[in-house]
């Protein structure tokens, strides 16, 4: 594969060029592009600790390059911090990376519309940091401005512009359903799908990704409107895809993969294929423990979330005893999550806390049903 042979050869290149800058001060904007490049593409391999490091020197060496000279550097500025809030995004650290991804917006506002696609990269960014503190009102302003930006720079440049813009259609599309404004989330999920599956026919190696976690999205879309048939078939293909994708760089799309099965399993689960459901909602459970375990801040929530549903499987096949052992776990999760940001999680504990009730009855004889 090519991008850990370019990852181990930027390595070498950052150290040439860490060394060529301590002899020459000239040579520091080269030495800070080479992390910030290594940074993403350590991302991408699956290694977030190493590529936040990298990002956290790119921006050091960033910000004193732009405080002596703005005009050449700000832009640059800009780009590493956008890079560093991925990167504590990933690591589920939201605050810091809000804060650096509000940093970069101020950058790329100050600057001319030549930056607008640095514009809109950012306030997607910041709409994704937003939306994981509960700040959903702002992430959907940021998101719709983000839209509006992506959608004149693929107008005039649509080979550079679309991939982005219908990634920045699947985030919207997401943050209005949050709002239950489903219909409008349905149409610009579905323009997002029909921008990647031309994409991915041009360049599958390039697109698959966009394509698979679109369909994804537009599978719960469809959901929304009670179109469960449709939204399974849309949800198996995603997985398809991503399944194949996990299989060549699982540290890469494990992730993605943990989440669609999941969206998967919630598919069957409407079509009352409850025994499908549970199969493949115990492996998204599997990938998730395995990912929390590395690295919990970032995989904690949705390994909580997948717990519950995994319950609600188990509760649909009588299976109550196993069920309550799940979401007793999911409880406990929800527990930590909760001390540490109560406004995100406290839904989903509340929610855990009313089905283990519920089985707890089962158990004991009762025979109320789960509402």
């Amino acid at each position: 594969m090519l991008d850990p042979w370019v990852a181990r050869l930027l390595d070498r290149l950052v150290g040439a060029y860490r060394l060529q800058a301590r002899q020459d001060p000239g040579q520091q904007s080269r030495f800070a592009g080479s992390l910030n490049d290594l940074a993403v593409r350590l991302s991408r391999l699956g290694k977030p600790e190493e590529a936040l490091a990298a990002a956290e020197e790119a921006v050091l060496v960033h910000r004193d390059l732009a405080a002596a000279r703005p005009d050449p550097y700000l832009p640059h500025l800009g780009t590493a911090l956008n890079t560093l809030a991925v990167q504590l995004g990933n690591l589920g650290r939201p605050e810091e990376a809000l804060a650096a991804v509000e940093e970069a917006v101020l950058v790329y506002r100050d600057l001319s519309d030549a930056h607008l696609s640095d514009l809109a990269m950012s306030l997607n960014n910041l709409a994704v940091q937003r939306g994981a503190l509960g700040q959903h009102e702002e992430a959907l302003a940021n998101d719709r401005e983000a839209v509006l930006a992506y959608q004149n720079l693929a107008d005039s440049n649509p080979d550079k512009y679309r991939p982005d813009f219908a990634m920045s259609l699947n985030n919207f599309a997401n943050r209005l359903a949050a709002f239950e404004r489903h219909e409008e989330a349905m149409i610009i999920a579905g323009e997002a799908v029909r921008i990647c599956w031309e994409l991915a026919a041009a360049r599958p190696d390039a697109y698959r990704p966009n394509l698979a976690i679109s369909l994804t999205n537009f599978a719960n879309r469809l959901a929304a409107f009670e179109r469960h048939e449709e939204a399974r078939i849309i949800a198996v293909e995603g997985v398809r895809i991503l399944r194949e994708l996990a299989a060549a760089r699982p540290d890469a799309y494990q992730p993605n993969l943990a989440k669609s099965l999941g969206n998967l399993a919630n598919r069957l689960g409407a079509l009352g294929r409850h025994g499908e459901a549970l199969i493949i909602g115990a492996e998204g459970v599997r990938i998730l423990r395995e990912l929390a375990a590395a690295r919990p801040d970032a995989y904690q929530p949705n390994l909580a979330k997948s717990l519950g549903n995994l319950a609600n499987r188990l509760g649909a096949l009588g299976r109550h005893g196993e069920a309550l052992d799940v979401v007793e776990e999911a409880v406990q999760v929800f527990r930590e999550l909760v001390a540490a940001r109560p406004d995100v999680h406290r839904s989903g504990l509340e929610t855990c806390l009313r089905l283990q009730s519920w089985l707890r009855e089962q158990i004991d004889g009762g025979e109320q049903p789960l509402t």
